[in-house]
């Protein structure tokens, strides 16, 4: 009986609702629908903050969105959950219940680099050579520090276990 009960309280914890296609999400800030998940994709409209829009699906770093008929892509930094389209996640609510905790701790992942990509990347050297020619030399630095009325501090290495 005990294990019947451990099971079904198990299960209770575990269980995630279905995931549907109507979230609905507003923008933090100005951006831009775009045809596709790419900052480089041709901009379907501009969204002003607090527009709402609802998420159908997400790719990477981006959600597919519908705002007013029109269908595109919006980064997942631009937009949040409204309190209307958030909804709990694995025994979030039992969790509420028992440990009075309401507070909630938005996260983001984005897996950019995978096995194959890295094997296939090649350098591209006219962004080093952009990259190289915004160095400065050590005196021209300090010159900087000096006329800013910075000063040098030395800072020990920590050590990391």
């Amino acid at each position: 009986m005990r294990t019947l009960v451990g099971c079904i309280l198990l299960g209770v914890l575990a269980w995630q609702p279905p995931s549907r296609a109507d979230d609905v999400a507003v923008t933090v800030r100005d951006t831009v629908l775009r045809q596709e998940p790419s900052p480089s994709a041709a901009a379907v409209m501009n969204l002003v903050r607090d527009k709402s829009v609802m998420l159908q699906k997400r790719q990477g770093g981006w959600y597919q969105a519908v705002v007013e008929q029109r269908t595109g892509w919006v980064k997942l930094l631009d937009v949040r959950l409204s309190d209307a389209g958030a909804r709990p996640r694995g025994g979030q609510d039992l969790a509420t219940v028992l440990t009075g905790r309401t507070a909630a701790t938005p996260t983001t992942g984005v897996r950019g680099l995978d096995e194959e990509k890295l094997r296939r990347a090649q350098p591209n050297l006219p962004e080093v050579a952009r990259m190289e020619a915004l160095t400065v030399s050590p005196a021209e630095a300090n010159r900087f520090a000096q006329e800013g009325g910075l000063q040098a501090i030395e800072l020990g290495y920590r050590n990391v276990p």
